[in-house]
C-alpha cells in the first residue's frame, strides 16, 4: 500500500508538470467554447424547429415515394439497359457506315469543294473590290452614289409628281350629254362635252358633235364640154375644244367650235343655275346652205341637281337655217376622270 501510495503520488506529480498554467487556461477556455456553441445550436435547433420538422416530413415522404416506385424505376433502367445492349452494335455499325460515306464523298468532290471554296474567296474579294470603288465613287454605280446631281434630279421629278397630284387633286371634271332639235332644219343634234375645271376662273371643253347637215360634198361631171355640178349634204361628227375664262359671272371662250374657229360668251346668274350664251363660229360658211359665219343665242336652265333644258335661236345670219332650238340633257361632276392625271376614283353627282 505504502509502494502504491509512493507511485500515484509520483503520477500525479508528473501528470501535474504536464498540464502547467497555459495548459489549464486552454483547457478552460475550450469548455467555455463548448459550452458556448452548445447553446447556440440549441438556440438556432428552438429557432428553426418547424422548418426542420418539414424537412423530415419531406423526407418521410420521399422514402415512402421510393418505396412506392421503385421497383417500376428499376424495371425502366434495366429495359433501357437491355434495349441499349441488343441495339448498341447495329447503331455503331450504322454510325461507321455513315462516317465512312462521308469520308467516301469527301474523297471524291475533293477538288470540287476546293475549287467552290476558292470561288468563294474570289467572290468575295470581287465584292470587296466592287464595294471600294463605289464607295470611292468609281464606275456609274459610284457616281449615282457619291454625284449630288441624282439627289437633285430625283428631288425635281418628286417636286414635278407632287404638282401633278396637286392638280389633279384640284381638278373637277363635268359630263354633260344633251340633245337638240331644230326648228329650221327639222333635225336632231346629239352633244357630248367633258368639261375640265382646275380652277374656278379657267376651264376647258371638250366635246363631240353629230350634226345630220355637217358637211356638203360636191361632185363636178363633164358630159358633152358641159360640166355638171352636184352637192349632197353629208352627216358627220365634229370635234369642239375650247378654252374659258370666268370672271365674277361672266365668262369668255375661244377655241374649235364644230371642226371650226370659234368664239363664245356665257353669263351665269341664280347660283349657276342659269346661263345665257352667245357663240359664233363657221366664219367661211362652210357649212351646207350657209352664206355667213353660224350664230345662236340660248339659254339653258338646271333643276334637280343635274338634269337641264336649253333653248334659243340657232343660225342667226342664215336665213334659209335659221330656227328655234329647245333640248335637254344631263351634267354632272365625276371625279373617275381623274384616272389620266393619276388620282384615285371618287364619284359625285352634283
Amino acid at each position: 500500500m505504502s509502494s502504491a501510495a509512493s507511485q500515484i503520488s509520483d503520477l500525479m506529480s508528473n501528470f501535474n508538470s504536464l498540464f502547467g498554467d497555459a495548459e489549464k487556461q486552454s483547457i478552460k477556455n475550450a469548455i467555455q467554447n463548448l459550452s458556448a456553441a452548445t447553446a447556440d445550436l440549441k438556440e438556432i435547433a428552438a429557432e428553426n424547429r418547424a422548418p426542420l420538422r418539414n424537412v423530415i416530413a419531406q423526407l418521410d415522404k420521399f422514402t415512402a415515394a421510393l418505396g412506392d416506385k421503385g421497383p417500376g424505376v428499376v424495371d425502366d433502367i434495366s429495359s433501357v439497359a437491355r434495349n441499349l445492349n441488343e441495339k448498341g452494335p447495329e447503331l455503331l455499325d450504322n454510325l461507321n457506315k455513315a462516317a465512312r460515306e462521308l469520308k467516301d464523298v469527301i474523297e471524291e468532290n475533293r477538288y470540287a469543294l476546293k475549287d467552290s471554296i476558292e470561288n468563294i474567296r474570289s467572290a468575295s474579294k470581287s465584292a470587296d473590290n466592287i464595294a471600294r470603288k463605289i464607295e470611292q465613287g468609281e464606275g456609274t454605280l459610284g457616281k449615282l452614289m457619291t454625284d449630288d446631281s441624282l439627289y437633285t434630279s430625283l428631288s425635281s421629278v418628286s417636286n414635278k409628281v407632287e404638282k401633278t397630284f396637286d392638280f389633279a387633286g384640284r381638278l373637277r371634271t363635268y359630263l354633260d350629254f344633251h340633245t337638240e332639235y331644230n326648228t329650221g332644219e327639222s333635225e336632231w343634234k346629239g352633244y357630248f362635252d367633258l368639261t375640265l375645271r382646275p380652277r374656278d376662273d379657267k376651264y376647258y371643253i371638250i366635246g363631240l358633235v353629230t350634226d345630220p347637215l355637217g358637211s356638203v360634198r360636191r361632185t363636178e361631171t363633164t358630159v358633152d364640154g358641159v360640166t355638171e355640178i352636184k352637192e349632197r349634204v353629208e352627216s358627220r361628227v365634229e370635234v369642239s375644244a375650247q378654252y374659258a375664262k370666268r370672271i365674277d359671272h361672266v365668262a369668255l371662250r375661244i377655241g374649235l367650235t364644230e371642226n371650226t374657229f370659234g368664239v363664245g360668251a356665257d353669263y351665269f346668274f341664280n347660283e349657276d343655275d342659269g346661263r345665257i350664251k352667245f357663240d359664233v363660229w363657221d366664219f367661211r360658211g362652210d357649212e351646207a346652205g350657209a352664206d355667213d359665219a353660224h350664230a345662236r343665242i340660248g339659254l339653258d336652265y338646271r333643276f334637280f341637281k343635274f338634269f337641264f333644258v336649253s333653248g334659243g335661236v340657232d343660225n342667226i345670219l342664215n336665213s334659209d337655217r335659221r330656227g328655234v332650238y329647245v333640248g335637254g340633257g344631263l351634267k354632272f361632276e365625276d371625279d373617275d376622270f381623274k384616272y389620266l392625271l393619276g388620282s384615285a376614283p371618287n364619284i359625285s353627282i352634283k
